[in-house]
């Protein structure tokens, strides 16, 4: 860690009140219009039982929102989310997210183009031209005039909810309760917009057959929508609200295209990760905008808002003083405890170069492995189990944070997961820092011991990088006990929960086990089993070969300690070792 990432900033947090402010405006704003379209909502569902019915409920329902306080709460309300959401998007310095992010940007972008021509039918009709904005006069018109307007109006309520579901899991999910209570408020916002489409078809079914078959009826509701001038007005209005609109979204985008095109040109920066990604963006990304970028994998549970801390990343240097933290983001920080070098990607918008490392594994969704294809029932196949465990992982938690302790294992967990991958094998479990993996489900088991050798080769190099770079964070260099043993085991693709992961069942893991537990007796990083070391060919004297019985099985095995890295040989040509 280079001082620069523990320095305090020389610039002020003057955009912490605004930011307070402008989180606080956006979710109360759309909570107010949630609010407002749950009643609504619960209005259309009373069209299952009579048109009149709706009507009748609206006088009750929508009274708070018919007077000029309500009016003017709900209006501002409105244009305050839709403008906050607009500025949203001018911040925003890339559109990669994840899928539910872009669909609750893209409708909320969406719902004003929408939104518009009902406004207009509704409340300019009303208020400026004296039309009766009647349940049967709606109905009507969407079901038997115009009835493009009523699949509109049909999708309208649809997105509206969608997009404000999906702000208000984003919202709730950090909280635990709602963990216990989301499949309630699933059904409850499924049924909700569902009996609100029932009543809209409904009351249109029944006044469309009214129309149809009573000719009085018919010609009473002939001009029921305003006379063909209101109409164009009203027509005229929409257009220019629309062409308004669409004009600010527009320019929206080009400030940021343009500001983008600019900033690349002049004034970019480097996001290094110590996965060895190099990001190259403009001055003004924020940690996770240069991730998603550069398809880097990084966790947000909260969307980026700050409301969680799952895109914390620890800062391991930086070109210059990094900005302090904001209001937001520090009382996220103070929550989980976090030392000085830890920060929150999504807020964190460096000034100059910064080095990183993401603290919480992303989920990545990968394509199905074709080798598992065959997997699906079990098959008995010979193959390479390597175990691994490291040394003194208890101690190494005392006197140290929880999320520095969770650093440092999560390097280890990742340098030997990362050394299982190169080489072809399958992670089975993870119980801790303890981690089983098999070789062999491609291949014959000679191919099956060797990768399991080199996998091992690797995390010893790795291991000793990683002392090196952590060597101011340990209080001991890492340590780490390896058991590698080969053998006919039944391996399937189990699916139990709804999770699918490689397991495997026989003696064969059982041995690895074992292996990696005599290691730490024995005081030597790596036991391998004689047949693995022929297999592999690491060299062997006869003095090295051991015979021992390993507890909780009969009989006696011949075993080859490692006490040496060279002592596995010089490893395949052309393998990452």
């Amino acid at each position: 860690m280079t001082d620069a990432a523990h320095s305090p900033s020389t610039r002020p947090a003057t955009g912490a009140a605004r930011y307070l402010a402008t989180a606080r405006l956006r979710l109360w704003s759309g909570l107010v219009i949630v609010f407002y379209c749950l009643i609504h909502f619960i209005n259309h569902a009373a069209g299952v039982f009579l048109v009149d019915a709706m009507d009748e409920a609206r006088i009750w329902l929508m009274f708070i929102w018919r007077g000029v306080v309500g009016q003017t709460v709900l209006y501002g309300a409105l244009f305050l989310h839709a403008g906050l959401s607009l500025q949203a998007l001018y911040r925003r310095r890339n559109l990669r997210m994840p899928p539910a992010e872009a669909a609750q940007l893209a409708f909320g972008v969406l719902v004003p183009v929408l939104i518009m021509e009902h406004v207009v039918s509704t409340r300019i009709a009303e208020d400026f031209l004296g039309i009766d904005s009647t349940y049967e006069r709606l109905v009507i018109r969407y079901w038997v005039e115009e009835p493009w307007h009523g699949a509109q109006v049909a999708l309208l309520l649809i997105i509206v909810w969608v997009h404000a579901c999906v702000g208000l899991h984003f919202w709730l999910r950090r909280h635990r309760w709602y963990a216990r209570t989301s499949r309630m408020a699933l059904l409850a916002a499924v049924l909700i917009p569902v009996l609100a489409l029932a009543g809209f078809v409904s009351s249109g079914v029944a006044l469309a057959t009214k129309i149809a078959s009573n000719p009085i009826y018919a010609q009473s509701t002939a001009d029921i929508g305003g006379t063909a001038g209101q109409r164009a007005i009203l027509d005229a209005t929409e257009s220019w609200m629309l062409l308004g609109y669409v004009a600010v979204v527009v320019g929206v985008l080009g400030a940021r295209g343009l500001r983008e095109w600019r900033e690349r040109r002049f004034n970019p920066m480097r996001i290094r990760y110590l996965s060895g990604r190099d990001v190259v963006v403009p001055r003004g990304f924020s940690i996770l905008e240069a991730s998603r970028f550069a398809g880097v994998p990084h966790s947000s549970v909260c969307g980026g808002r700050g409301r969680c801390s799952t895109c914390r990343v620890r800062v391991l240097a930086a070109s210059g003083s990094l900005p302090e933290p904001e209001a937001g983001e520090r009382v996220t920080l103070d929550r989980i405890r976090a030392p000085a070098d830890i920060r929150l990607a999504c807020q964190l918008r460096p000034d100059g170069d910064v080095t990183v490392h993401p603290l919480v594994p992303a989920r990545v969704d990968r394509r199905r492995e074709p080798e598992l294809d065959s997997l699906e029932t079990g098959r008995e196949i010979d193959i390479a189990a390597l175990f691994i465990d490291m040394r003194r992982s208890t101690e190494l938690t005392v006197n140290k944070l929880p999320y520095d302790a969770f650093f440092i294992v999560d390097r280890y967990l990742d340098t030997v997961l990362r050394a299982i991958r190169d080489h072809g094998g399958q992670v089975t479990s993870i119980a801790g820092d303890g981690v089983m993996a098999i070789f062999g489900l491609v291949g014959d088991i000679r191919v099956a011991c060797q990768d399991a050798v080199d996998t091992s080769r690797a995390v010893w190099r790795g291991i000793d990088r990683l002392n090196r770079e952590l060597a101011d964070d340990l209080p001991w260099p890492l340590r780490f006990g390896i058991g590698i043993h080969a053998g006919i085991s039944v391996v399937g693709v189990s699916r139990a929960s709804g999770w699918a992961s490689v397991q495997f069942l026989g003696d064969t893991g059982n041995v690895a086990n074992r292996l990696e537990r005599l290691s730490k007796e024995l005081g030597q990083p790596v036991i391998v089993s004689r047949r693995v070391a022929d297999l592999a060919s690491v060299p062997v004297e006869a003095a090295d070969i051991r015979r021992v019985e390993l507890n909780g099985r009969r009989g006696e095995i011949d075993v080859v300690p490692i006490a040496r890295l060279d002592d596995l040989g010089p490893g395949r040509v052309g393998r990452a070792a």
